[in-house]
């Protein structure tokens, strides 16, 4: 489970020096914070709530 992180991290930081490309970019996690945030609306109010892309 550690070497796993330290790969995550080499890759992450050959992603900022520019030598590899991002395997996460931003659009993913803006993407995942939607759902997150869908979820917590539909348990708060009891109905189904939709995603718009």
């Amino acid at each position: 489970m550690i070497e796993s992180f330290y790969r995550e991290l080499a890759s992450f930081i050959e992603s900022i020096q520019g030598r590899s490309e991002c395997v996460s970019p931003v659009e993913d996690g803006l993407e995942i914070m939607r759902i997150v945030d869908a979820i917590y609306t539909s348990a708060n109010t009891g109905r189904e709530v939709y995603i718009e892309r």
